[in-house]
């Protein structure tokens, strides 16, 4: 049994759809590995999660330093750690190119070892397009050491690894022949359920998202509330309900929004825990998603697996999540937007049941945590070793 080093830095017992989504990684893959965490989230008292086969080793900081010290701090001792003991694993998994220190300070044959997965638009678009000075480091470090010694790149989603051959290695083919990729999507706990409510004339929609400056940039709320505003008396007239949640710095002006256009028809929640979010999944009919770009959201992935019919913006990793199993506009195109939210609002029981049995069919053969585990067993069989 191949024994396998998996860095981890969003992890139990954080309440996110990542920390979530690693957990269904290891659960699928227990029978087939030895695995041993590393990650720098700390438990508090919370009790450590126990899973087959699985080793979880929690690195502490111990100093009051502020956020970007405390990451450096962390992401050097784990560094060091994998440089003094990478030949004791048969391979090493690393969930993310945003540690951007612990992939720089990485030994150049502990990589050999390596498979990077490329989780979310933090690492991509945030890392090569946004100002701030993380991003810019980030982007020196990727373009300056990093990409020169990973030879082995996974992402969540089709979309990304173009991204990483287009960006990241600027469509030179004999660097990007160099390496391997591979598509390791998300993964959940399988979900056997349909769930179809007794059809009337009310649909439900729900959308998620942070609410601050760059969550907001990025999801597309505003599109999204700009698209909704002419379809007042459609809501209205047909008991349908737009559930938003999310929290940052902008909830009180969305509020606002929804107060000044008396859109009753929107419930504004500022946080949900992850079983309650599932809770309003399934009770749902649509789930909307107006990214301008985006990786393979865990909020879309959980929406088709909760049979939910999609509106989403045709970038990205949602692109993969699509099967005749609703709309797709372009993104930042409002009319469309407000165009495919009408239809769906006018939608007829028939075609609703086979938009969301479609998104049922579509995750159970695509994201399904036996598909995954082949995904995951097909990489890490497959690594060639470059000298």
């Amino acid at each position: 049994m191949k024994k396998i080093l998996y860095y981890c830095p969003t992890f139990y017992p954080e309440n996110s759809g990542y920390a979530n989504a690693f957990i269904g990684l290891l659960n699928s893959v227990k029978e087939n590995f030895k695995i041993e965490v590393i990650t720098a989230k700390e438990l508090g008292s919370e009790k450590e999660i126990e899973i087959k086969n699985v080793k979880i080793n929690r690195f502490k900081n111990r100093f009051d330093f502020n956020q970007q010290v405390k990451s450096f701090y962390v992401q050097f001792k784990m560094a060091l750690f994998v440089n003094k003991n990478y030949a004791n694993y048969d391979k090493i998994f690393i969930e993310t190119f945003e540690d951007v220190y612990f992939l720089t300070l990485l030994s150049k044959k502990a990589c050999k070892k390596a498979i990077v997965r490329v989780h979310s638009t933090a690492e991509t678009e945030y890392n090569f397009y946004f100002k701030k000075i993380f991003y810019r480091i980030s982007k020196f470090l990727i373009n300056n050491s990093i990409k020169k010694k990973i030879f082995n790149i996974a992402s969540t989603n089709n979309y990304h690894v173009q991204f990483v051959k287009e960006i990241y290695y600027k469509k030179n083919l004999f660097e990007i022949s160099k390496r391997n990729f591979f598509v390791i999507p998300n993964c959940l706990e399988s979900n056997d359920d349909f769930y179809m409510k007794d059809f009337n004339k009310k649909k439900l929609f729900v959308t998620l998202g942070r609410l601050d400056f760059d969550g907001a940039m990025q999801k597309g709320q505003g599109d999204l509330l700009n698209a909704i505003i002419p379809l007042k008396r459609d809501f209205i007239s047909t008991n349908s309900k737009l559930i938003i949640i999310g929290n940052g710095s902008y909830f009180n002006l969305i509020q606002k929004i929804l107060n000044e256009n008396e859109l009753s028809f929107v419930q504004l929640i500022e946080r949900l825990n992850h079983e309650e979010t599932l809770t309003v999944l399934k009770s749902a009919d649509f789930s909307i998603l107006p990214a301008r770009f985006e990786g393979l959201s865990m909020f879309a992935l959980e929406s088709i697996g909760c049979s939910n019919a999609v509106i989403f913006s045709e970038t990205g990793g949602l692109i993969d999540l699509y099967n005749n199993n609703g709309f797709l506009f372009p993104p930042q195109n409002i009319g469309e937007l407000s165009n495919s939210i009408k239809k769906a609002i006018y939608l007829g029981a028939d075609e609703l049941e086979k938009m969301k049995r479609n998104s049922h069919s579509h995750f159970q053969n695509n994201f399904s945590p036996k598909i995954v585990a082949s995904s995951f067993e097909k990489a890490i069989n497959n690594i060639n070793i470059l000298s």
